[in-house]
């Protein structure tokens, strides 16, 4: 064998070896440190508060507790009508986009929820945890990828929905108490993108959040992105339309 061929042969198999390093590489779990800056702020295009009751239509009989009480089934149909069952009051209401106008729905539960057309659209599963803060990313294919959450202080995390678009939504719950031993929790929504990197995020104003875990308070829209809140305040419901598209 000569020295050309010999020389050769060892650059082949130099090359292949590289090969193997970066498919190992690249198809490595992924561990990203998400960003806290959002490349598009959401800004709130419409909020009113609504009285606790059940004399009118816009009157809602969501009562605040200990833990924070909130709807229970809630979606935005093709039209972008809120839909919110009162299980206080046992009435189904649906609200159009600008809040401006609340009506009774004559369908009971089962029928109402036929109607939510919500789904996953990537088909990923998506696990949460608060301590340390990751989310476990698992692909149809069941490829597997983990991100860390660099926010500080987080009580809970929950993966909320995915839009029309792949982006994923989750709510964080953020211990934001003072030395004076009071109990403030802040809610922030983080938005990721198909390829696990952090988009957007909205930070729900202080004092209008209540403890989140056992109640769905936060509702994305899948067809838009837009979310919608909703803060069970001392003497009324706060709920407010939040959009990146304006």
């Amino acid at each position: 064998m000569n020295k050309k061929r010999i020389v050769y042969i060892v650059l082949v198999l130099v090359v292949l070896v590289i090969i193997a390093f970066s498919v190992a590489y690249l198809s490595r779990d992924r561990k990203e440190s998400l960003r806290t800056e959002a490349t598009k702020e959401y800004k709130q295009i419409v909020s009113k508060t609504f009285t606790y009751g059940n004399k009118t239509n816009e009157q809602f009989g969501i009562f605040r507790d200990a833990g924070g009480q909130g709807p229970f089934g809630i979606f935005v149909d093709s039209e972008g009508k809120l839909y919110i069952n009162d299980r206080v009051n046992e009435k189904i209401k649906y609200i159009d986009p600008n809040l401006t106008r609340i009506e009774v729905v004559k369908d009971n539960s089962a029928n109402l929820s036929s109607k939510d057309k919500s789904k996953s659209y990537s088909e990923k599963t998506y696990r949460t945890f608060a301590n340390p803060p990751e989310i476990h990313i698992a692909s149809k294919k069941g490829k597997e990828s983990v991100i860390e959450v660099s926010e500080p202080d987080i009580l809970s995390l929950q993966f909320l929905t995915e839009d029309a678009q792949g982006n994923a939504y989750f709510v964080a719950e953020i211990d934001h108490s003072q030395s004076d031993g009071i109990i403030n929790v802040a809610v922030k929504v983080l938005v990721y993108n198909p390829s696990g990197e952090l988009v957007t995020t909205l930070l729900l104003p202080d004092g209008q959040a209540d403890i989140y875990s056992e109640t769905g308070l936060v509702h994305v829209d899948q067809r838009t992105g837009d979310i919608w809140q909703f803060a069970p305040l001392e003497n009324n419901l706060l709920i407010a339309r939040w959009s990146k598209n304006y």
